[in-house]
């Protein structure tokens, strides 16, 4: 029957399409995506891990081990933990120190889920940027908190509702003040 072929025709093509679209997104997107067969070889890289990882094309990372990746402590750590997560769960998130395929290393934030035929997913960041904010952001806080505990005068720092949240040395040895 013709209107059962046209269907069949239709409900393919739309596929089709839906596919396309769906590898134009993830090639497109922002986040690093990659999957593994279940032999832990790369069987795809969307443009922006291979860029993360210091990739030019495909052909550099296509069968080749996931391990090509991390140093041999990350290796460890996602075959002892991260993999038996997988396995009880289905999927696994957080941060480790990945490798760049020049040998330097970064800060990754990491998803990785099963495939129903054993391969893994993986979502990826570079999170370096957000590591060194939080790293200079410490540093000025402690640089802050040294200089308020070196003033000679008094200070009393208080939150929003005039809790006492903080006084310096000078201030715990006010002679004659409450705080002696």
């Amino acid at each position: 029957d013709s209107c059962a072929f046209m269907s069949s025709v239709i409900e393919t093509n739309i596929k089709a399409a839906s596919i396309s679209q769906l590898l134009k997104a993830v090639d497109q997107s922002r986040e690093g995506f990659a999957i593994c067969d279940n032999q832990g070889l790369y069987t795809y890289m969307n443009p922006e891990h291979l860029r993360m990882f210091g990739f030019e094309c495909l052909e550099q990372v296509i069968g080749r081990s996931w391990t090509m990746l991390y140093n041999q402590r990350e290796i460890e750590f996602i075959k002892t933990k991260v993999f038996p997560q997988i396995a009880q769960s289905g999927s696994w998130s957080g941060y480790l120190m990945a490798r760049r395929s020049n040998g330097d290393v970064f800060h990754e934030d990491l998803t990785l889920s099963m495939l129903p035929d054993g391969g893994i997913t993986c979502n990826c960041r570079d999170r370096s940027e957000m590591v060194a904010l939080s790293q200079k952001l410490s540093q000025s806080e402690q640089n802050f908190r040294e200089f308020v505990e070196n003033l000679p005068q008094c200070v009393l720092i208080r939150d929003a509702s005039g809790v006492c949240t903080h006084v310096n040395r000078s201030a715990l040895c006010f002679e004659g003040g409450i705080f002696h």
